[in-house]
């Protein structure tokens, strides 16, 4: 039963507002004014609307998370147990498998099927670079000249459809997790995915600036008591089980607390949309003024071009997640900074394409060629449904046109992930 003190009443509200909304609405009309009873149904409207799905908050121990951060940290220190030394290199290509694969467990639990394709998809990850490092211990250099310089471009093939393997798998994995937690949540979007884990991300932030305060006083302290011997055993073991455990408890601080940066994250989005739509309008007078060469022939801000259109598509992406009615103002700003990206994504193409054209085809070029087509679409196709539909309330629009672009991007990263290793990497490890 509700508390009858409002002050008291406001204080459980704030601490929980979806038991709040349903001891209210068991409680609707029990001695209750309409006055208060409209006050407070208006309040809920803003806060949690109606048609928004609400999420399940969790209230259940931390035993999963505590589980998993225990086996992530095992695996990594296994190494350091045999050997007394720590070399994360070894570590790299499992990563975002061990990142993703608690989430994958915990939203596919009793998804038989999908579990056995995302872990046989790891297996085959693992294998192939076990294989592909093999051969590419051998200086690539020394390869091109005992052997022929075709050998050796092949080897420069090999490494980089090795690197884009590394870097889109935490990409697939993070499509795998959206589509099993879209699948398992009703009333969810892709959109609303990619909200959650910003949501995520924060929680983990937060939990690691704490987490290295602490171990830096742990660390004194255990110099102080101990000595320099044992300082460096110890922090091994303290910054492995920290780090281990960060992401997935920073996952469970938010199920615990799903809408506690609701009122945050629109903000932000308000207060960046302008800055990058000034960032934007400055990075394209500078470099359209001294030319597209700029951009062909320097590879850093050629790769500084492509963080602009991330973040501006991450930006629209941020403010499609919310169901709130837009001003024109920020309706105005959104239409600047999608069609300034677009500009900005053409000239990008441009330059790529000179390179390619200039340089030859490398596995680089072309999935930044590729990416950035990808990005250009999408940024465009939100340009024409806002287009389309002035008259309408901008967020619904967007959020249609992304959650059908975002399984686009998906599959662009299992191309490059399986794909590209085939077509560049195989041929280095089984017939060269």
């Amino acid at each position: 039963m509700l508390p009858q003190d409002p002050s008291e009443r406001e204080s459980l509200y704030r601490r929980n507002p979806d038991a709040f909304r349903k001891a209210w609405e068991q409680e609707t009309g029990e001695g209750q004014s309409t006055d208060l009873r409209a006050a407070w149904e208006a309040r809920f409207e803003i806060d949690m609307p109606s048609d928004a799905p609400l999420l399940e908050q969790s209230t259940r121990p931390f035993r999963f998370p505590i589980a998993a951060s225990l086996f992530i940290a095992v695996i990594l220190l296994i190494p350091y147990w045999r050997t007394g030394t720590f070399d994360l290199e070894w570590a790299v290509p499992y990563l975002a498998t061990l990142a993703f694969g608690p989430f994958l467990l915990y939203y596919g639990w009793g998804h038989v099927r999908f579990l056995f394709l995302s872990a046989s998809m790891a297996v085959v990850l693992a294998l192939f670079w076990f294989g592909l490092e093999d051969w590419l211990l051998l200086d690539i250099l020394e390869s091109g000249i005992d052997k022929g310089l075709d050998v050796g471009i092949a080897r420069q093939m090999a490494a980089q459809s090795g690197r884009l393997m590394l870097l889109h798998w935490p990409i697939l994995l993070f499509g795998l997790t959206a589509s099993i937690w879209v699948s398992k949540t009703p009333g969810m979007q892709r959109v609303d995915f990619i909200h959650h884990a910003i949501q995520v991300a924060i929680h983990c932030a937060i939990i690691v600036a704490t987490g290295f305060a602490l171990t830096g006083l742990t660390y004194m302290l255990i110099d102080v008591l101990l000595g320099f011997e044992y300082t460096e055993e110890l922090m091994t073991h303290l910054m492995t089980w920290g780090a281990s455990g960060a992401l997935v408890f920073g996952h469970a601080v938010w199920r615990s607390h799903p809408t506690a940066l609701d009122r945050i994250l629109p903000l932000i989005a308000r207060i960046f949309i302008p800055l990058f739509c000034l960032l934007e309008v400055g990075f394209l007078s500078v470099y359209v003024g001294k030319g597209l060469a700029i951009l062909s022939h320097d590879r850093e801000t050629l790769f500084i071009m492509n963080l602009l259109l991330l973040a501006v598509l991450m930006l629209v992406i941020l403010h499609a997640a919310f169901e709130t009615i837009q001003s024109r103002f920020n309706q105005i700003l959104l239409y600047a900074i999608v069609s300034l990206g677009v500009v900005a994504g053409l000239i990008g193409i441009v330059a790529i394409a000179s390179r390619l054209w200039e340089f030859g085809l490398t596995p680089n070029r072309l999935v930044v060629f590729i990416s950035n087509i990808l990005l250009i679409g999408t940024l465009g196709s939100l340009l024409w449904s806002m287009a389309r539909n002035p008259s309408k309330d901008s967020t619904q629009t967007v959020r249609l046109s992304l959650n059908q672009s975002l399984p686009i991007f998906i599959a662009w990263a299992t191309v490059v992930t399986f794909l590209f290793p085939l077509l560049f990497g195989l041929p280095v490890v089984f017939g060269q």
